[in-house]
């Protein structure tokens, strides 16, 4: 849960307090895979970007200058 409270000035109310974030793909956690090193939540993460990868191409970021430290 998160340390600050988060305000939804939109619909007026308080947001990501006493429930959790739904997840935008929702996949079940099996017990059996688990227990033979199978994550499906990790695998289909891993998809999801591979298919992000494809379809848009990496991002390249360029950090800004590092800023001159005060004296």
């Amino acid at each position: 849960a998160p340390d600050n409270a988060v305000f939804d000035p939109v619909n007026n109310k308080w947001i990501a307090e006493n429930e959790g974030v739904p997840p935008d793909i929702e996949v079940r956690q099996d017990a059996v895979s688990l227990s033979k090193g199978i994550d499906p939540q990790l695998e289909r993460a891993v998809k999801e970007t591979m298919k992000l990868l494809e379809l848009k191409g990496e991002i390249k970021i360029t950090p800004p200058v590092y800023p001159t430290p005060a004296k």
